[in-house]
């Protein structure tokens, strides 16, 4: 493998994990929110901006890390794309998990009546948001490559080549 491509991949873990930090806290402020105040409230609805952020800061690092790698703007591009993807792929693995369980942590649970099942309506509400993320999982990947390219091209032409 090229090294290009493996700092990009490199540079998408970070990303990746930032934003899976991101999402847990989110979570954690959802199932809390009964009592948080409205300004914590309010920050949660950033997230997505703070995502974005996090995907084209994925890309400015791949370009990054690899600086004296790059030849032109394309290699910045497909470098960049690479670690958005990557971001992407475990933004969506988080975002599918945090779907799966946040449910029952939010106490939405009813008992073993409902339809007969012990999964109650946050098992319910859980498998639905579950397969709901599942559907959407490609779509973090697709856009984490493409903000992930924005930042690297940005970053790269402020930087310029060195």
């Amino acid at each position: 493998m090229d090294i290009k491509y493996s700092q990009g991949i490199k540079a998408g873990i970070i990303g990746g994990v930032l934003i899976a930090i991101l999402m847990i806290i989110g979570m954690v402020i959802n199932v809390l929110g009964s009592w948080t105040s409205a300004i914590i409230s309010l920050c949660t609805c950033l997230n997505p901006l703070i995502e974005v952020v996090l995907l084209m800061i994925a890309g400015v690092l791949a370009v990054r890390f690899t600086t004296g790698l790059l030849k032109d703007m394309n290699d910045a591009l497909v470098t960049s794309a690479v670690a958005g993807g990557v971001a992407g792929l475990i933004a969506g693995v988080v975002a599918l998990v945090v779907n799966l369980i946040s449910p029952f942590l939010l106490g939405t649970t009813y008992g073993y009546e409902d339809i007969g099942t012990s999964l109650g309506i946050a098992g319910l509400s859980s498998v639905s948001s579950g397969v709901c993320t599942c559907l959407c999982a490609p779509v973090w990947i697709v856009l984490g490559a493409v903000f992930g390219a924005i930042g690297g091209a940005i970053y790269y032409a402020l930087a310029g080549k060195k």
